[in-house]
Order: C-alpha cells, then sequence, then structure tokens
C-alpha cells in the first residue's frame, strides 16, 4: 500500500507495478433488500419489571414485548448505527449510542416509540460503551474509547467528565441504590482498583488500594455493601505435572465484600433483604482504613463476573472454574442462608436482572428466557426474537461503516 494505492511487488525483478481495482457496477447498485433483524441481534437488555426487552439489532433499536403479547417495535429509523440500549428505571426511556452525526452521541428514545428522539451529548471523536442509569432516573453514566468516564445529568442537561484512565482501559460502573455514588474501576500500575464519584460533591475517593488487580463493584440494594472481585487468593496453589518442578496459580480470584461504614458486620452475619419498592435511605460511606474491613464471601477457583443483586438480597453471579464452562450462582447471606454459593444453571453466557431484581433472563437461542433466580427452573415466559422485518440499503450502510472506521 502506498497512499490509497495498491502495488504488487515482482520478487524477481524486485519492481513494484501499481494495481488498478474496478468493482462491477452490479456490485455498487445494489438494490434496497428486505432482511430479518431478528437474526442480527448484538446487544439485549430488559425493562425495569421485566415486561419487555430492548435490542439492538442490525444498527436499529427494537421494544420485544415478553411472550409474543404484541408484534417488535422498531424505535429508531436512522440511517446510522444506534447501539447499546438501556431502560431508565421508571421505564420512561431508552437510552442508547447513535453515530448519526459522524461521531457517536448518547440519545434519549420514549420506551412507548411515541414523541421524538433526543440528542443528550455533543462529544468529539471515540466510541462509546454500554449507558448506565442511576436508580432514580436522573442521571447516566457512561465510558468511551479514551478511557473517560462521563456522567450526563438530565436535570440539568449537563454531561460531565469524572474521571480519564491513564491506561486506556474500560471501566466498570455501578450505582449505589439511592443514585448518590458512582462505583468504578481505575488502572493502579499495572492493576485496578475501585473508586467510589460523589454525585453531590464531585469528589472521588479511592476504596481499595491498588495492590491487587480489583473488578466488578456492585453495591447490595441497601447501600450497605459493595461487592467486588479481587485478584488476592494465593492458597489455590497446584502442582504442575508436566514441569515437575513447578507449580501454577489457575485463578487467584475472591469474591469479596466491603461494609462501607465501620459499624456494619460481616454480611454473612445479616441478612440482606432490602426489598424493590422501598425507599432508599442516605448512603454515608466511612472511607477511613475502608479497604481493612473487606471479607472473602466466595473462593472457589475459578473467575468470577457480572455481578448482580436480586430483589431478595442475594448475590448473583457467572462463575467458571478451571477447564469447565460458565455457569450462574446465587450467593444469600445471613445464618439461615448458610453453605456457601448455590448453582442456578449451568453453561449460562449471557443474563440479565430487572431493574426491580425480581426477574432473571438469559439469553437461549433466539430468544431470552426467564428462570427463577433460586432454584433455576426456566419459566413458560420468554421473549422471542422473530418477526423484526427492515429494509436495508447498503449504499447507505458502506457509507456509514466507512465514516464509523
Amino acid at each position: 500500500m502506498k497512499g490509497a494505492d495498491l502495488y504488487l511487488l515482482d520478487l524477481q525483478t524486485e519492481r513494484a507495478h501499481k494495481v488498478i481495482v474496478t468493482l462491477p457496477d452490479d456490485r455498487i447498485d445494489s438494490p434496497v433488500r428486505n432482511i430479518d433483524a431478528s437474526k442480527l441481534i448484538a446487544n439485549w437488555n430488559v425493562s425495569p419489571d421485566g415486561a419487555q426487552a430492548v435490542v439492538e439489532a442490525r444498527g436499529r433499536i427494537w421494544r420485544v414485548p415478553l411472550a409474543n403479547s404484541s408484534s417488535p417495535r422498531m424505535l429508531t429509523h436512522g440511517a446510522a448505527a444506534e447501539r447499546y440500549p438501556a431502560s431508565s428505571p421508571d421505564g420512561r426511556w431508552i437510552a442508547y449510542f447513535s453515530d448519526v452525526t459522524g461521531e457517536y452521541q448518547l440519545y434519549l428514545a420514549p420506551s412507548d416509540g411515541s414523541g421524538a428522539l433526543k440528542r443528550l451529548t455533543s462529544l468529539g471523536a471515540g466510541f462509546r460503551f454500554p449507558p448506565s442509569w442511576s436508580p432514580d432516573s436522573e442521571n447516566i453514566a457512561f465510558s468511551d474509547s479514551t478511557g473517560s468516564i462521563y456522567v450526563h445529568s438530565l436535570r440539568i442537561s449537563e454531561t460531565k467528565k469524572i474521571h480519564q484512565d491513564v491506561f486506556v482501559r474500560q471501566p466498570q460502573l455501578s450505582w449505589s441504590p439511592n443514585s448518590s455514588w458512582l462505583g468504578f474501576t481505575r488502572s493502579a500500575d499495572s492493576q485496578q482498583a475501585i473508586w467510589l464519584y460523589e454525585i453531590q460533591t464531585g469528589e472521588t475517593h479511592q476504596v481499595t488500594g491498588g495492590g491487587y488487580d480489583d473488578k466488578w463493584p456492585t453495591f447490595d440494594r441497601n447501600g450497605d455493601y459493595l461487592f467486588f472481585v479481587s485478584n488476592r487468593n494465593f492458597d489455590g496453589l497446584t502442582y504442575d505435572s508436566v514441569d515437575y518442578s513447578n507449580f501454577i496459580y489457575p485463578s487467584t480470584e475472591l469474591l469479596m465484600a466491603l461494609p462501607l461504614r465501620r459499624d456494619l458486620p460481616s454480611p454473612d452475619a445479616k441478612p440482606i433483604s432490602r426489598h424493590s419498592g422501598e425507599p432508599a435511605k442516605p448512603l454515608v460511606v466511612d472511607f477511613d482504613k475502608i479497604e481493612r474491613r473487606a471479607v472473602v464471601v466466595a473462593s472457589e477457583v475459578g473467575t468470577y463476573s457480572d455481578l448482580a443483586i436480586a430483589d431478595d438480597g442475594s448475590l448473583l453471579y457467572k462463575f467458571m472454574p478451571p477447564g469447565a464452562g460458565p455457569s450462574l450462582k446465587r450467593l444469600s447471606f445471613g445464618a439461615s442462608d448458610a453453605g456457601g454459593p448455590k448453582l442456578v444453571l449451568n453453561n449460562v453466557g449471557d443474563f440479565k436482572v430487572s431493574g426491580d431484581g425480581r426477574k432473571l433472563f438469559i439469553r437461549e437461542g433466539a430468544g431470552i428466557i426467564r428462570v427463577d433466580p433460586v432454584s433455576g427452573q426456566k419459566s413458560v415466559e420468554s421473549i422471542a426474537f422473530t418477526n423484526m422485518p427492515l429494509d436495508i440499503d447498503p449504499a447507505v450502510e458502506w457509507k456509514q461503516i466507512f465514516v464509523e472506521a
């Protein structure tokens, strides 16, 4: 390649010759055609009550009802790529990213399909990652390909950059139940540490020191504990049967719980059982020697990810032991729930918990299946990805792909 030209090198003469590239006209003038977008689901989420799904399919945002009560409805119609739909906790809006302006910006669409789409941001170049709603539906947090974290306030129509990662790592985000704190991961040399951002003051506070790789910060529904995954397990040493003089660590990950105040006991000592709908109390965090209060709640050798809190306060997470596939597990707290993690379902690749924590959905085949978060039993309620016709113009799509690249 030289500029926009393609050259062919003759190895015998060591001379390069320019290659003339032509495209047949019948390939350039591709007609508009109809496709089934249900075969092209990229990202999905569920509404707060679990009554419907919002999905990204072939660059459009769709609303798909539960149990096929009505047909899927396309919410966006622009000649652009729309990504990462997320329903607001109050059920009124769907946030997503669109590159209709040439750069990905944050937009809102009414969840019922009525009314106009609303653009929220005017950011520069960069690729954006999934938006995360605050529980009160007043703020949306997201990150981008520069390692930056933003918080957009719907109340004052302002987008604020709160952090930029020096190593450009994609952070993981978690809102506190009363929407006053945002937990996020931040690089600390070669590791990651967990920090908290206070919405009211705009201040950031370090929670873990960075001596270990910490990730997946997740608040419980009471605002009493912060769960996270940490690479600090050095007890799972395994003898290497190939290199007889060596030992290996299949995984050093642990599942941790951090009491946010000094007067709180370990979560194993009390049930965590706040239900959705109760008013969120003020959340006070005691940062004095905060990391020393962290305790291990699960130590099986393997990798932990995708932490989520169910309505009864139990912790759901994906677990993958060495040499095996991923499973969905549940960890309850309190003396009556002793016994450690319980298996919910095997071979789970992708799952979502509704905003109220009462419904669990897994991606299976060409749809979404509702699963009981305690027994793992699959319900007859499902969301089928079918009947999603879409007319596409190849020339318009080619232009969008070129501009995005």
